[in-house]
Order: structure tokens, then sequence, then C-alpha cells
């Protein structure tokens, strides 16, 4: 995971915790090792944040909300058969070395035991859900279960398919999906493939 370029303290704080969390694990991050990897003073961590805990929630906070931007943002244009389709290909570049893959593995043991963890969490599978489930009403006159259980059902396999991957990398996600979009059912024949605008994107939702 690139850490980006800045020459604010926090922000270089926040790069080199992330970057630590991916590479050796949440445990590992310590105010010399991420000063040492921020170039910056030891004493600048505590001054900037509450604690070392602080900013390496903080740090993943942020590097989650970008990664998930930039993996499940160009959803929004895609028909829920092109959500499904393509997720085999989003899924297969899960792994050992995967950022998204290693944030998420560190940050939801946390998430158990933090609060606001837990709801950046919550805002996003919501988001997700919300936005699939908007796209199968568009695009799905007769699906065999509501909209939004459907929705409820992908996001699970995704982050499930995801996890086993990390286990199993020669797993066929393509294949265990497609059950799912059966439940979809015909498509329309005029289906729109424009981004819907009353579903907020994912740097929309709320903190």
């Amino acid at each position: 995971m690139g850490e980006r370029t800045s020459s604010s303290a926090p922000d270089r704080l926040l790069d080199a915790a992330a970057a630590l969390v991916v590479e050796d694990g949440w445990g590992e991050v310590s105010t010399r090792r991420v000063a040492d990897r921020a170039g910056v003073p030891p004493g600048l961590v505590h001054y900037h944040f509450d604690s070392v805990d602080h900013l390496t929630r903080q740090a993943v906070l942020r590097a989650l909300r970008a990664e998930i931007d930039r993996v499940v943002g160009p959803m929004q244009e895609l028909t829920p058969r092109q959500i499904i389709a393509g997720a085999g290909d989003v899924l297969g570049t899960a792994g050992p070395s995967d950022p998204l893959t290693l944030l998420l593995v560190e940050a939801l043991p946390v998430a158990a035991r933090d609060p606001d963890l837990r709801a950046e969490f919550a805002d996003v599978l919501t988001w997700f859900r919300d936005l699939l489930a908007h796209r199968i009403r568009s695009c799905h006159p007769a699906p065999a279960a509501p909209p939004e259980v459907i929705a409820q059902l992908v996001a699970a396999a995704f982050d499930g398919l995801g996890m086993h991957l990390l286990a199993l990398p020669d797993l066929d996600v393509g294949a265990h999906l497609h059950p799912l979009v059966e439940l979809l059912g015909p498509e329309r024949e005029d289906v729109s493939h424009d981004r819907s605008d009353d579903v907020p994107g994912p740097e929309e939702v709320p903190r």
C-alpha cells in the first residue's frame, strides 16, 4: 500500500500508521515506529493524536474509505448483474498482499470492541446495500426476493468469499456468485446504466 505524499505532519502520520497496519499488523504500530516511518519527531504523534491507538484507528478508517471508494465506487454505474459478475474480478485481487483485504482482516476484530470503527463499517455496508437494492428495483421488475434482502445476501457473499480467498486462492468466485444472479429475475429491456443521483456515493456516507 503506497503512502501518499504530503507535507502535513498529521497526514504523514496517518499514512505511516496505515502502511504499518498493512505490512505488520495493528498491534505493531508504536509511537517510535510510526514517527520513524513518517519522518517526524515522536513527540508529534501525541501532539496531533490522543494516543497511538487513536492515530491507528483514524489511519485505518481513512485508508478503508479510500480503498472502498476505489473498488466499490464504480459500481454505481453498473446494473446488478454487472455488479455481481464483476465481483469475481474484484475479489480475484484479494489475498495476503491486497491492501483492502489486509485492512479488513486487521480492523474487523478491533471493530467488535470499538463503536466508532463499528459504526464506520455499518455506514459503508448500509450504503452498498441501499445502492444495490436501488439498482435492483430500477433494473428488475420481478426479483425472487425483496431487493434489500438480495442486496444484503450479495454483500455478505462478497465479504465471505473475499475472506475464503485468503485460504483458498483458487476458489472459483464467479461460480459461487452465479446463484445470486438467478434471484434478480429478468432485466428490464429499457434498463438504465446511468449512475443514480438519489443514492449517495461512498464519499458521502455520514461519518
